[in-house]
């Protein structure tokens, strides 16, 4: 499809995208122990470093930003795709 042909009713459709920082696991007895301002250790994470899924996909990962407000962002660093769609996650292990 070129640019030409870009229908006006896909870009209404709702994606599921989640930005996660790093990954660990809790027994529930753990997890019921949280309180405000709890500290959870990551066991997956990569300082700064986000990764991007859209349905489930690992789309792209960026950097963190914070701005003088307190207010975090994403800078996308990089996009997984070629020109057949979205790239396996298990390939892109250079993150």
């Amino acid at each position: 499809m070129n640019s030409n042909q870009d229908p006006v009713w896909l870009k209404n459709i709702a994606l599921d995208v989640v930005v996660e920082a790093g990954k660990t696991q809790k027994t529930v007895e753990e997890i019921l122990l949280w309180r405000r301002g709890a500290t959870i250790k990551l066991d997956d994470s990569v300082v700064n470093v986000l990764r991007v899924y859209i349905n489930n996909q690992y789309f792209a990962y960026g950097d963190v930003l914070r701005n003088v407000d307190g207010e975090m962002s994403l800078r996308v660093s990089k996009v997984l795709m070629d020109e057949r769609g979205l790239t396996n996650v298990s390939q892109n292990t250079n993150l």
